[in-house]
């Protein structure tokens, strides 16, 4: 068998755009984490070796993680295979010195070193991050966190990762202490974002160019920036809401015609609305990450399906709970996104193919307005398995580097079938507009605001 790299396809342009991006310094990392729980007390989350099996079927069953992008600070980059992967250039164990941290806490810790470790030499662009929480229980668990580039995956990616990863993990067959694994010979699949796929009207295209949902009196934190010398850095708040108030959230939300990710909105706005104090400001321009792998009749299937919707929001008074007014804007917003959700024409990731370069496209907005005030990502519930399977999934966290041109706020949501719904919000340290040493009290504000927000929500299910 050959040990030199086999080039399999051209690069999307999406996918061109991202690895730019993170060629620029724009982008780091995206992590999807788990915490695993393990029935076999004798099961050692310490060890590298405990993982090597489940790891070796993935790499089996996805063609992603066995690739690099050549020539990826260029227009025309292309991937290739590589022969074989050394597992323990993948694989990190962090050991926590004792101090009797909660468990949200550690995760926090360790959020924002695990999505800005840079990916770089031959190896492909990945790493299985784990942080060991009760190793000498009856139970072991820890918190096991797949970061990947951008350009291989999105979150509906990880998902799929975690799902083969948990698969394989109850049927491993113990340690392995071999670290070195031959990548099978196989096709990269197609990329999702090709012109047949995703076509785009002239006049879809003419509205874009010529509206924004940013303004003058839109909050957009300080102007896009990336210092030279200190490069791109992350700060990451973690958000846990019950499982009971989610709930609630869920059956108002629904008595109000809307789901819940407008619902979710619309909390962010309030806590925005308390928490920004320049007089100036009369509406928050979001972001919302959009899933088409139903639109493209695919399951949970590795790729790139993301495309994204842009909104306006005008600032509320937030002396009292949750307007009419903000509810019918949340049943507009939600029937918006169900319409996009279910087509493929006519979607903004259809239009980085008229973009002649994304590496002057994407340097041109230093020292630009931003294009948003925040962005959201919900990835819903997530099945775990139950309490008497050899392994399963309690809790999961989705976090991502910051992204220098795009809104100073990301608050990225996923949630375990009757578990609680942990939110991320991560910042650029700069980005929004206050002083760096009172950045972690304005987003801590933005939390309190949306856990009184949501501990609300039983009362309105019974009025």
């Amino acid at each position: 068998m050959s040990n030199e790299n086999v080039q399999l396809r051209a690069a999307s342009p999406y996918e061109r755009r991202l690895a730019i991006r993170e060629e620029l310094g724009f982008y780091n990392a995206a992590a999807l984490g788990a915490i695993y729980e393990f029935a076999d007390s004798a099961f050692d989350v310490s060890s590298a070796h405990s993982f090597v099996q489940p790891l070796k079927r993935c790499i089996d069953k996805y063609a992603y993680m066995g690739v690099v992008l050549k020539g990826k600070h260029t227009e025309s980059p292309v991937w290739e295979g590589v022969p074989n992967i050394k597992l323990n250039d993948h694989i990190t164990i962090h050991h926590q010195a004792a101090g009797g941290a909660d468990e949200r806490t550690l995760i926090e810790n360790a959020l924002p070193g695990i999505v800005d470790a840079k990916f770089t030499g031959p190896s492909p662009p990945w790493r299985l991050v784990v942080l060991p929480l009760s190793p000498k229980e009856d139970k072991p668990r820890c918190f096991i966190a797949f970061a990947i580039s951008h350009s291989i995956g999105d979150g509906g990616a990880g998902l799929a990762f975690h799902h083969t990863f948990l698969e394989a993990l109850r049927r491993s067959k113990g340690t392995d202490d071999d670290f070195n694994v031959v990548v099978p010979d196989r096709q990269l699949p197609e990329p999702f974002d090709t012109p047949e796929r995703l076509p785009v009207s002239p006049d879809f295209l003419r509205s874009v160019m010529t509206s924004s949902v940013v303004g003058d009196g839109t909050w957009t934190g300080s102007k896009v920036f990336l210092d030279e010398q200190e490069g791109l850095h992350t700060k990451i708040r973690v958000l846990e809401i019950d499982s009971r108030l989610v709930d609630a959230a869920l059956r108002v939300a629904r008595s109000r015609d809307t789901k819940l990710t407008p619902t979710i909105h619309q909390v962010i706005v309030r806590a925005l609305s308390k928490v920004v104090t320049d007089g100036d400001v009369t509406n928050f321009a979001s972001q919302t990450a959009i899933d088409l792998r139903g639109a493209n009749g695919v399951g949970l299937e590795w790729g790139i399906y993301v495309s994204g919707h842009a909104a306006s929001h005008a600032r509320v008074d937030t002396s009292g709970p949750v307007s009419d007014e903000m509810w019918q804007s949340a049943s507009s917003l939600s029937r918006k996104l169900g319409q996009l959700t279910g087509k493929l024409d006519n979607q903004m990731i259809g239009l980085l193919r008229f973009i002649p370069s994304q590496k002057d496209s994407m340097a041109s907005k230093l020292g630009t307005t931003r294009e948003g005030s925040y962005a959201l990502s919900n990835m819903l519930a997530i099945d775990g398995g139950a309490a008497d399977e050899s392994c399963r999934i309690t809790k999961m966290v989705v976090a991502t580097s910051a992204a220098v041109p795009s809104a100073p706020l990301s608050f990225c949501i996923i949630s375990v079938k009757g578990g609680s719904m942990v939110c991320t919000v991560s910042w650029q340290p700069g980005a929004l507009g206050c002083p760096v040493d009172k950045e972690y009290s304005f987003v801590d504000e933005i939390c309190s605001s949306m856990e009184a927000d949501f501990a609300i929500f039983p009362q309105l299910l019974e009025s």
